[in-house]
């Protein structure tokens, strides 16, 4: 009878042996615990090293430095821009109320035109950063400042872009992201409220604000086998005196040294780093990007750094430096040496943090 051996995380190492070309090299097994991924940063400037391998397979595997393609980005009305084909093709109105049907860039100022206040506009996309298509009593559209705090709406694109729009049908009003109690609910459709509204940033199944925590234990992070659940209780209120709903998550693997796994993390759990992104995701909102582009954008990968030191703080202790050094290359020259981080990190954060 064959007994069942427990699968162990793979470890990761820095190493500078690696064949000439590879930066990346995955050996052993996770079946045995001799699973290790080794990582040695490009030295061709501009490269970058991304695992082109399952670091938990337990096949043989390599990756080599690759030059990343740069994604084709366009920007609505009122965005930084240099070329006329940097903007969004949109219908907006000039100064004489003359229909525009294509993207162009104020070369001057270095801004995409569009409608501005008071001028007339079919869509939110037609206007200005800071402004949206306000219907008038006659019906008529023209473009307005967008809402504050607490003003009526019936939109997200209507109020500021550090605030959301909610309520009941009929009096939903502009709100601050990340401020609503536990129990506060949700349309069940409305993805962008429940990614922004909660203090908790946390939605449980019933679409309510909710406190998720690790069962039994009040601080994290908490390791565990790979293969292995993670138990969990959700909590309507904030000091647990409900009934709690249980539920288990996968083990994660981590890229740490020790081949340590972890538990995803729990929202309600300050020790595991999670109320740091939330602060930042509220400061990140709080921009001057389009309404409709609010939470999109290149003012996430300028802030690579925060996302680095935030996974190196919770993603889990351990992460090695060449792996985020390879990951990154020359994008790391800004970043000080506590802050280092990369756009893979905000994805792998996302991963823990599911």
């Amino acid at each position: 009878m064959t007994m069942y051996q427990q699968k162990k995380c793979p470890k990761f190492a820095c190493s500078s042996n690696l064949a000439e070309g590879k930066c990346a090299e995955g050996k052993g097994k996770t079946s045995d615990g001799s699973r290790v991924v080794s990582i040695n940063k490009c030295t061709k400037a501009n490269d970058v090293c991304q695992l082109s391998f399952n670091p938990q397979s337990d096949i043989e595997s390599s990756s080599t430095c690759t030059t990343p393609t740069t994604p084709s980005v366009t920007y609505y009305p009122g965005e930084k821009c240099a070329l006329d084909t940097d903007c969004t093709t949109v219908r907006w109105y000039n100064d004489k109320d003359e229909l525009q049907t294509s993207g162009k860039c104020d070369i001057p100022n270095k801004l995409c035109f569009g409608s501005i206040k008071d001028k007339k506009c079919d869509t939110d996309m037609s206007c200005v950063a800071g402004l949206y298509c306000k219907t008038k009593a006659d019906n008529t559209k023209a473009c307005a400042e967008q809402l504050l705090e607490t003003n009526p709406c019936t939109t997200h694109f209507q109020c500021k872009n550090n605030l959301f729009c909610h309520g009941e049908q009929g009096k939903q009003t502009c709100k601050k992201t990340f401020s609503l109690a536990l129990g506060d609910s949700f349309n069940m459709t409305d993805h962008y409220a429940k990614s922004v509204g909660c203090s908790s940033n946390y939605v449980n199944s019933s679409d309510k604000c909710a406190l998720k925590d690790y069962k039994g234990k009040v601080s994290g992070p908490i390791k565990c086998e790979m293969g292995s659940k993670c138990n969990y209780q959700t909590y309507l209120k904030s000091d647990k005196t409900d009934t709690p709903v249980e539920s288990t998550e996968d083990c994660v693997c981590s890229m740490n040294p020790d081949g340590q796994g972890w538990c995803p993390y729990s929202m309600g759990n300050s020790d595991d780093g999670t109320s740091d992104l939330v602060a930042k995701q509220a400061a990140l909102l709080d921009n001057k990007r389009h309404t409709v582009s609010r939470s999109l954008g290149d003012y996430v990968s300028k802030d690579v750094c925060f996302s680095a030191g935030l996974v190196r703080k919770i993603n889990l202790k351990g992460v090695e430096s060449c792996f985020i050094e390879a990951s990154l290359g020359s994008a790391l020259k800004d970043c000080s040496a506590n802050k280092i981080f990369s756009l893979i990190s905000v994805a792998l954060a996302m991963i823990f943090l599911a």
